[in-house]
């Protein structure tokens, strides 16, 4: 979740990512930390000083708009055909764009056999299964093992409707809860 607001404690405007580092030191550390972080707090933040009111903010005017800076080739604007719906507008939606204990600082697990929100919704994922339904096995290898999150292509073709990353995938088994 954003913060948004005045900054609890006044900052000068030329504060340093040693200064931010103090009281944020979470987001500097964990299993997968994104590598922006090494190029300091204000490579995505900047603060503004107005009177005695301090407020952090992104130098973009949103974070979609900072995350494309670097990651261009994610961005939805450019990408052919139908993209993950999460993806197209905030990336903050799947990401955290500090660190994660998931890799691509993904705020959810790609596998495993209970999925939180927002993926809980979806047919088969493991929640909310029909009482002689079937939890989808593929679960525990990862959704990327047979989808591909940002980029799809031609709407109407089945690899694509269902970001598929082959035509038709075979599964070796079915499991049932």
């Amino acid at each position: 979740m954003l913060w948004r607001g005045h900054h609890p404690v006044p900052l000068d405007k030329n504060t340093d990512s040693a200064k931010c580092i103090e009281c944020h030191e979470n987001k500097a550390k964990g299993k997968n930390v994104h590598s922006a972080i090494a190029m300091g707090c204000t490579s995505c933040h900047e603060i503004r000083v107005n009177k005695d009111v301090t407020r952090v903010k992104l130098i973009t005017t949103t974070p979609q708009a900072l995350c494309i800076t670097c990651h261009a080739d994610k961005n939805a604007a450019d990408l052919k055909g139908k993209v993950h719906p999460p993806g197209v507008r905030d990336c903050l939606k799947c990401h955290d764009p500090h660190q994660s204990d998931n890799k691509f600082q993904l705020l959810l697990p790609t596998s495993g056999d209970k999925r939180p929100e927002p993926l809980s919704d979806l047919p088969y994922a493991g929640l909310n299964v029909p009482e002689k339904g079937s939890r989808h096995a593929a679960l525990d290898m990862g959704c990327e093992t047979c989808h591909t999150i940002h980029k799809s292509g031609e709407p109407g073709k089945i690899e694509f409707e269902y970001h598929l990353t082959k035509t038709t995938p075979r599964c070796a088994s079915t499991a049932t809860m």
